[in-house]
This record gives structure tokens, C-alpha cells and sequence, in this order.
């Protein structure tokens, strides 16, 4: 076990989420905003609406099915949920918006984590059929996500930039 119950298993795949999202911020940010804000025929998001999406997915998981409040806005929330679109905003997002909590929270997480925030979990069952029984279900889950999005990231790249 890791530092305050957290598994090893778990502290990897933190390790692998900064990673992860190291690596889609430099790809995103070599790309102009057009590319960023434009969704494709066919498609119902925009590189932009994924990067935020992943923000807002791991809050949702880690934090809200813990009963603990996102480290995020419940505007930002209500934005990038699962099912929505920004063709349905109220105003534009901008990538300086979602780039510091997309490269700052997994430390935020990991800090929670080691100060034993977590103290409860409500089970859920992912769209993909994988139930999440524990704070470290659903750290390890978020990086099966953030793969799937981080997929849709480069097949839209390949269509507008």
C-alpha cells in the first residue's frame, strides 16, 4: 500500500494521468484555437469540449460520487459533462480556462488522497459496464476514459488541423 491506504496501483495511475496529460496539452497547444473550437460532420464535440470533458469526467468520479465538492465551477461542470455539446453553451470556453485545471488537479488529487479525504464511495457503474466501488476504482478507471478521449483527440486533430 501507498501513502494513507492509497494501492500502489493507484499512485501509478496518477503518475500516468500527469503523463497523459502532459502529452495532450502539447498537442493541443500546437494547435491554432480554429482547429481547437471546430467539430467536424459527424461529430458531435470539438478538441476543445474533450480536453474540458476530461476535467470535469475525473472530478465527477473521484470527487462527486465521494460526496466531496469538484475542485471545479459548476458552470464548468454543467458544460463538459457526459452527453453535452458546445453547440448548447451559453458562452465560448477558452483553452487558458481548461488548461490549468486539466494539468493541475491530478496533484490535487493525490494530495486529497494522501490526507485521507475520502472517506466514502457510492458504487457506479460506467457507461462501458466497469462498477467503481472506491476512490481507487475510479483513479484507475479515469485513465481507461481519458485513453478513449485522448483517441477522439487525435482522430479530430487529423480532420481540422
Amino acid at each position: 500500500m501507498g501513502a494513507q491506504g492509497m494501492t500502489d496501483q493507484t499512485l501509478a495511475a496518477l503518475s500516468d494521468l500527469r503523463q497523459t496529460r502532459q502529452t495532450l496539452a502539447a498537442l493541443v497547444d500546437a494547435l491554432p484555437e480554429e482547429a481547437l473550437i471546430t467539430i467536424p460532420e459527424g461529430f458531435n464535440n470539438h478538441i476543445l469540449w474533450n480536453v474540458g470533458h476530461l476535467v470535469v469526467t475525473q472530478q465527477v468520479l473521484v470527487y462527486g460520487l465521494s460526496g466531496l465538492q469538484p475542485n471545479v465551477s459548476a458552470e464548468m461542470m454543467g458544460a463538459f459533462r457526459k452527453g453535452t455539446s458546445p453547440r448548447d453553451w451559453d458562452r465560448a470556453w477558452t483553452l487558458a480556462e481548461i488548461r490549468e485545471p486539466f494539468l493541475s488537479l491530478p496533484d490535487q488529487t493525490e494530495a486529497d488522497l494522501r490526507a485521507g479525504r475520502f472517506e466514502t464511495y457510492r458504487e457506479y457503474t460506467t457507461t462501458p459496464g466497469v462498477t467503481l466501488r472506491s476512490v481507487d476504482d475510479a483513479v484507475r478507471f479515469n485513465q481507461y476514459h481519458e485513453g478513449i478521449h485522448l483517441g477522439s483527440v487525435l482522430a479530430l486533430r487529423k480532420l481540422v488541423g
